[in-house]
Formats: C-alpha cells, structure tokens, sequence
C-alpha cells in the first residue's frame, strides 16, 4: 500500500513551470516508497523530501520567464532533455516535409478562422491521404524549412491532435523517394555529417500511432472512420473499424438487407468480423492505439 505521504507530491495543480520543478520530486517519491520497505525511516525521509520540495517550488515561484523555460526544457528522463526530444522530432518532421514537399507547407498565419497566429511562431504542416498533420515552432526555426512552400494563411484546421501522428505513414512512399533534395537538406547532426538512406515505406504494414487511448477515446476515433487496435493483442495487422451501412448487405434468397453501422474487426486470418463487441477487458484497458 502506497505511503500515506505521496499524495502531497502531486503537482498537476501547479502552473506548468512549477510542475517541471515539482515532477521529479514526485517520481523519487514514488521510486523510494516502491523500492524501500515500510518502516518510520522511509516515513521521515518522505517527510523531509516533502519539506524540501516545497522549499523548490517557493523558491520558483519568481522567477524569470526565461528561466523558467530553461529548467523546464533541460528535465530528462535520464537519457534525453525536453530541449533535444523537441529538437529531435522538428528535424524528422522537416525530412518529411522535405521528402513531400509538395503535399507540406508552412505558415506565419492561421486560416482566419482559426484565430491568431502566436507570437513569435509559425505552423508547418503537411496533408496526407488521412487528413492534417502540422507543428508550430519559433520563427528562429523558418529557414529549417527552407524546401518548404509558404503560404499566406495555413490551411483551416481539420482538428487532428497527436494521436493523429499515424497520417503521415499514409503518405506515397514512391513520392518520398523521388521529391526530396538530400542536398539540400538541414544537417541532422551538430558535429558530423550523416548519409541519409531512405527506406520506402510499405503501405500495407501494419503501424501503429504510438499514442495510448481508453476505449472512450478509441470509439470517438472509430466514429471519424478511423482505426484503432490494443498495443496487446498479438494477431498480426489486427485492428477493430467501424463498418458504415450500405457498405455490406445481408441477402438470402430474395431477402436483401442493408446493415446497420456496427463495429468490424481484422482478424489475424485477414478476414473481417462485423458486429464485433468488445470484452470487459477492451471496454478497461488503456493500450488502444490509432492503426495506419
């Protein structure tokens, strides 16, 4: 049973420079009150770190706004800060875009009825068959793009959101290898050069968003004409669509019948099941993904 203490390290109601300072306090917490047995030294340990914790968040409470970035940006989980995970997907996304460059675009607007761009960002974003998908970065960053068309107003916004990365596996693969200018590319490395060997993807592989959802948020995607599977299941290229009527008739004899919608699933055999009901299992997890 978890200390009596732990629920003090919470910080979710703290604004979001305070919980940079506040979150790995929360996680050593957490690591020692697993790791340690139960006894009245692990109780006043806690307490003491508990102390000090929030002597930090006091003590950060005024401080500069660039400061603030600066400890946020520099937290790691050990092997990566914030600062170079960012830096690592603007320079992935920026191959994408370069290796499709006539589906990518980039804006220092929004569509004008998206509201105002934010200070001192611009959107890049690039359409796929599935829909959107786009990132803001600092204008310091445009001539990252430089292969990049710009146009006056970004398109208008379709809604897409993280899980939604799984589009731009959508993209032709052919496409990527005939578009791109390896020349002139951005060096994806600080201190040497890197050969670049790209690998077609193959639009039938099975790919998955990375992204975890709870069914709700799964059935919500469904509902988009999305597909989505559990991260568990073991059945190759398995994934759970939602079958719109008219896209299946019933027919015996002279009986004909449309369906209803109804939910479908991919089995491993590569056929599809409609009807498909999930289990008390599916209704609780929270390993649900968005499939390609």
């Amino acid at each position: 049973m978890p200390n009596h203490l732990l629920i003090f390290f919470n910080y979710a109601h703290l604004p979001e420079h305070l919980q940079a300072i506040s979150k790995p306090i929360n996680e050593l917490a957490k690591f020692l009150d697993t790791h340690l047995p139960d006894g009245s030294e692990k109780t006043t340990g806690l307490r003491k770190l508990l102390e000090a914790k929030d002597c930090f968040v006091r003590e950060a409470v005024g401080m500069p706004n660039k400061l603030k970035n600066s400890i946020a940006g520099d937290i790691s989980d050990g092997y990566h800060t914030f600062n170079e995970l960012y830096a690592h997907r603007m320079q992935l996304f920026a191959y994408i875009c370069h290796a499709n460059q006539s589906h990518a675009w980039k804006s220092k607007h929004h569509h004008p009825e998206d509201g105002p761009m934010y200070k001192d960002y611009f959107v890049v974003g690039i359409d796929t068959p599935e829909g959107q998908f786009s990132y803001h970065y600092h204008l310091d960053h445009w001539d990252f793009f430089d292969q990049v068309k710009e146009l006056k107003h970004a398109p208008k916004f379709d809604g897409h959101t993280s899980k939604h990365v799984s589009r731009v596996h959508s993209l032709d693969s052919n496409q990527m290898t005939t578009e791109m200018n390896v020349d002139r590319l951005p060096n994806i490395t600080n201190d040497q050069d890197c050969s670049m060997n790209i690998q077609p993807l193959q639009l039938n592989q099975h790919i998955t968003s990375g992204i975890f959802m709870n069914f709700g948020e799964a059935l919500e995607d469904l509902k988009k004409g999305l597909k989505v599977a559990r991260s568990g299941w073991n059945g190759k290229d398995q994934f759970v669509a939602l079958i719109k009527s008219g896209n299946a008739i019933y027919t015996n004899g002279s009986t004909k019948a449309k369906m209803q919608d109804c939910l479908g699933l991919k089995n491993a055999q590569g056929l599809m099941q409609p009807g498909w009901v999930p289990s008390q299992e599916d209704l609780l997890a929270k390993d649900w993904m968005l499939v390609a």
